[in-house]
């Protein structure tokens, strides 16, 4: 079984079941449990705190605040959103920060 799914089905919510590592008001930050190893030197996950497939209005406008202040502090390099047809949590609308490994060539 995918192990994703079996840790969903033992612990419930993957977004919920951890502590964060920054509250905000709709919004929470934690590491990443299933990192992108191969490209990610650093993985974090910007999720709602409710369970929903979308932000509503007020969550939205806080959103683009927590990821204007993310860009000034210049700690990640992408930020990911998962189409809801290819989220791997779906009714949890999430965002992937991360910050890329450097290889060498």
């Amino acid at each position: 079984m995918n192990k994703l799914l079996e840790k969903n089905e033992v612990y419930g919510c993957l977004f919920c079941s951890e502590k964060p590592s920054h509250i905000f008001r709709y919004w929470s930050l934690r590491k990443n449990d299933f990192p992108y190893d191969a490209i990610a030197k650093k993985h974090d996950m910007l999720f709602l705190k409710r369970h929903a497939k979308f932000p509503n209005m007020e969550e939205r406008e806080e959103l683009k605040t927590i990821l204007r202040t993310i860009r000034q502090f210049g700690v990640y390099e992408a930020m990911l959103e998962s189409l809801d047809e290819q989220a791997s949590i779906p009714n949890h609308f999430h965002v992937h920060l991360i910050q890329f490994k450097r290889h060498k060539v």
